[in-house]
C-alpha cells in the first residue's frame, strides 16, 4: 500500500539551520508559514547514545520559529526568532487568524502576532505573551496544542506526564483561569483535537475532546462547563477502538447532528490510518498501512453528498516519519470506508514531521511544504 500513488518530485528543496518539528500556513497572510525548530544539545555521555529525535528526557533543547515566504514554486526565508527552548508544536488561531499558538520542550506556551508593520513590509512575528501553565517545572514538555474551533480562546495543550488539559485565554491572551485536567494517559500524550459539541442544557457548553498517547490508547472525554471559564470530565473516558503502537494524530471529519456520531481519522507508529465512526458505539470503518509511522494528518478537501445519503469524500495530507508524505483520497458513508493513496512525495532521508499546504484559487490544487528533521530539509511539491 506504500508504495501506490504517483511518485511526486520537488519543485525547491532548502536546507534549514536547526531541524524542523512542525509547519503551519498562516490564514492571515496565506503565502507565509512558520517552521518550529528542535535541537537537542548533547555532551559526551549523550552522543554515545541512540534516543528518539523528540525524545522524553530533560536534556538541553533550543529552538527557533522561523517565517517564510512561498512565491511560486520556491521560498524566502522572511525572518528567525531564536528560541530557548525546543518547539513542539504550533497552531494559528481559528478566528483571529494572525495568532499563533506555539508550545515547547520546557512547558511553555506563547502567543505570537504575524503581521506587518506597513503594506510595504512582510509580516514577521512578535511575542504577544508567554505562559508557563503547569507551573515552573521545566522538566515538563507541552507536546501539542489545539485551538476549539468555536469557543473562542480555548486551547487544550498535552504533556511528557501523560496528562491533557484545557486551558482559556482573555481577550488580552493572559490565563482567564487555572488549568484543567481533563483525562490522562499511562504514558505520553502526543496528541489532542476537539470533537462535536454535545447536545445537552443550552445553558452549559459540552464538547468531546480526544487524544492520542504513547499507551497506544485513543481517549475521549465529554467536557462541560457553566461559565465556559472552568472545565472538568463529565463521566467516564473512554477508549476508541485499538491501536498496535502510540496515537500521534487525531483528525475529525464530519458529525451526523442527528445521531452525534462523528467520522474520526488516526494516525499511529503501527504505519496505519484508521477511520473510525465514534459514539455511543464506535466502530472501525477502515485502516490503511502508509508503510511509515502516520505523525500528522490535515483535511486539504471535504466534501459531502449533496442527495442526503450520508456520503462523504475527504483528501488527506499525511506526514508520515519514515517515507514521507502521502495524499490520501477517503469515500465513505456511517457504514463504510475506502482509502486510496494519490500521492507520494519520498524526497526527505529523515522523519517527515511536519507538513503543510495553500490550496489553489480554484480549490482544484495544493501547493505543498512538507519537511524532515535530521536532514533539515524543506521541500515544495505539487499536487492536483
Amino acid at each position: 500500500m506504500a508504495q501506490e500513488g504517483r511518485l511526486i518530485s520537488s519543485l525547491h528543496t532548502s536546507i534549514l539551520d536547526l531541524p524542523p518539528s512542525c509547519i503551519e500556513f498562516c490564514p492571515s497572510h496565506p503565502d507565509y508559514f512558520v517552521v518550529g525548530t528542535y535541537d537537542l544539545q548533547k555532551d559526551k555521555a549523550e552522543t554515545e547514545q541512540s534516543q528518539d529525535a523528540l525524545g522524553q528526557h530533560p536534556q538541553t533543547r533550543n529552538g527557533s520559529l522561523v517565517v517564510f515566504q512561498l512565491t511560486g514554486g520556491k521560498v524566502e526565508k522572511v525572518q528567525t526568532l531564536a528560541q530557548p527552548s525546543a518547539i513542539l508544536d504550533l497552531h494559528f488561531h481559528p478566528s483571529e487568524t494572525d495568532v499563533l499558538a506555539v508550545v515547547n520542550s520546557t512547558g511553555r506556551l506563547s502567543f505570537l502576532r504575524l503581521a506587518s508593520s506597513s503594506a510595504d513590509n512582510s509580516p514577521v512575528l512578535t511575542e504577544i505573551i508567554a505562559h508557563q501553565p503547569l507551573g515552573a517545572q521545566q522538566d515538563v514538555l507541552i507536546l501539542s496544542c489545539c485551538w476549539h474551533p468555536t469557543i473562542p480562546n480555548l486551547i487544550a495543550v498535552t504533556t511528557s506526564t501523560c496528562e491533557v488539559h484545557l486551558l482559556r485565554m482573555g481577550e488580552d491572551w493572559h490565563m482567564k483561569s487555572d488549568e484543567s485536567l481533563i483525562h490522562s494517559h499511562d504514558d505520553q500524550a502526543w496528541t489532542v483535537a476537539f470533537g462535536p459539541s454535545v447536545q445537552g442544557d443550552a445553558e452549559t457548553a459540552s464538547f468531546k475532546i480526544l487524544s492520542g498517547g504513547d499507551d497506544f490508547r485513543l481517549l475521549a472525554s465529554t467536557c462541560e462547563s457553566d461559565d465556559e471559564e472552568s472545565w472538568s470530565a463529565l463521566g467516564d473516558t473512554k477508549q476508541i477502538g485499538r491501536h498496535d503502537y502510540g496515537v500521534t494524530a487525531i483528525l475529525p471529519l464530519h458529525t451526523n447532528q442527528d445521531t452525534q456520531e462523528y467520522v474520526l481519522l488516526t494516525g499511529s507508529y503501527d504505519d496505519h490510518i484508521r477511520v473510525y465512526v465514534a459514539g455511543a458505539a464506535p466502530r472501525l470503518l477502515a485502516k490503511l498501512n502508509l508503510g511509515g509511522g502516520v505523525w500528522r494528518l490535515r483535511v486539504m478537501r471535504f466534501d459531502t453528498d449533496t442527495k442526503g445519503l450520508g456520503g462523504w469524500t475527504a483528501t488527506i495530507l499525511a506526514s508520515c516519519m519514515y517515507t514521507g508524505a502521502r495524499v490520501v483520497k477517503l469515500s465513505g458513508t456511517w457504514y463504510e470506508c475506502k482509502m486510496e493513496v494519490l500521492a507520494r512525495f519520498e524526497e526527505h532521508e529523515s522523519m517527515n514531521y511536519g507538513s503543510d499546504f495553500r490550496l489553489s484559487a480554484n480549490g482544484e490544487s495544493a501547493r505543498i511544504v512538507s519537511t524532515s528533521f535530521y536532514d533539515k530539509r524543506l521541500c515544495v511539491w505539487d499536487f492536483s
